[in-house]
């Protein structure tokens, strides 16, 4: 039976070791001990980060609020530490003060619109508080990312990632408002398949507004379809619709003389029933122009008026019977007699 080779497990012993000095190397530079409160505002962060946000900005963060006071009254325990070369994510215990006990008063000075002083007596009776040690704590478990630098391991919280995924978020609602669905689409997915922790509440909205925005131009599409198929059949069915005995001119009424008119006949040759139709009438001057147009509907199934009579049933013809339909808006530029009528829509009956 052969022998172990005792240089192997030297070896083996030596990277074992290797390996846990780094994962307590990281867990002792990056602890959240040494990464919050005044060594927070060393600036210990990743280069990544620190290109999206400088170390003022970190620092004025920090000192919002109760911001300082909170970070002296917290303590932490490092639970794990998950090394993966140049790259650790560590599992941390917080214990801290419980938030909502010490809410109460801003939330009072909230609700009665406290001024500028109101705010600095409660920021200090909290601050007071937490220096005295008297309060309720929560504990909160967590955990960070940290990557190995030159310097040593510095916390990442992915801020380049998280700014374009923001990017791409806000790029898709504004195309996606716009009606413009595909490339608001594209932008949604490209949010929702960027990796990692540090883009987790982006992703998910990515995901959300690329269904969101899946269905929006799904229904729109829908819609299209049925309303260009609507259409074509209108289209289809105006040839079995006769307009016939068109005659425009000058009529005289009981208050008035010489009013411009126009009269005509309709007939559903089709096998579909009509509840509206709509005529255009085109008057023309001398020279033949076009110079202005009006609509009548003669039929409207949902109209008990004299003239406006309806549905036109399949074979049924419409007739004026001798009156005719008033043209008063004609310039008087229009030449009597000269002009042409179509059949512009129509609705079938449901």
């Amino acid at each position: 039976m052969p022998r172990p080779d005792r240089r192997d497990a030297a070896t083996r012993h030596r990277r074992t070791r290797h390996q846990s000095h780094h994962r307590h190397k990281a867990a002792d530079e990056c602890s959240p001990t040494r990464l919050h409160g005044r060594q927070a505002q060393s600036h210990r962060v990743a280069c990544p980060d620190r290109a999206f946000r400088s170390k003022d900005e970190y620092r004025a963060d920090e000192e919002k609020g109760f911001g300082d006071a909170l970070a002296q009254a917290m303590t932490y325990k490092v639970k794990s530490v998950k090394l993966d070369g140049s790259k650790a994510v560590i599992t941390v215990e917080s214990t801290h003060p419980d938030v909502m006990a010490i809410v109460g008063p801003i939330l009072a000075m909230a609700l009665t619109g406290g001024d500028d002083d109101a705010k600095g007596k409660v920021r200090k009776a909290v601050t007071e508080k937490l220096a005295s040690g008297n309060f309720p704590t929560a504990t909160t478990v967590f955990t960070k990312t940290l990557i190995k630098e030159a310097d040593g391991w510095r916390v990442y919280e992915g801020l380049e990632v998280k700014s374009r995924a923001t990017r791409l978020l806000e790029e898709g609602e504004q195309l996606a408002r716009a009606k413009q669905y595909e490339p608001a689409e594209n932008r949604f997915e490209q949010v929702a398949n960027i990796p990692g922790d540090a883009v987790k509440d982006e992703r998910e909205k990515g995901r959300k507004e690329l269904a969101e925005t899946e269905a929006k131009a799904s229904k729109e599409l829908a819609e299209a379809e049925a309303k260009a198929e609507k259409e074509q059949r209108k289209q289809a069915y105006l040839k079995r619709l006769k307009l016939y005995d068109f005659e425009t001119g000058l009529y005289d009424t009981y208050g008035d003389k010489r009013v411009p008119g126009v009269k005509f006949k309709l007939k559903n040759e089709g096998d579909l029933t009509l509840s509206r139709v709509e005529v255009t009438v085109y008057f023309k001057d001398a020279t033949g122009k076009t110079i202005h147009e009006q609509s009548f509907v003669p039929v409207c199934g949902n109209s008990f008026g004299r003239d406006n009579r309806g549905p036109l049933k399949p074979g049924y013809i419409w007739d004026l019977r001798g009156k005719f339909y008033a043209a008063e808006s004609v310039p008087t530029e229009w030449k009597p007699g000269a002009a042409e009528a179509r059949i512009t829509d129509l609705d079938f009956s449901e």
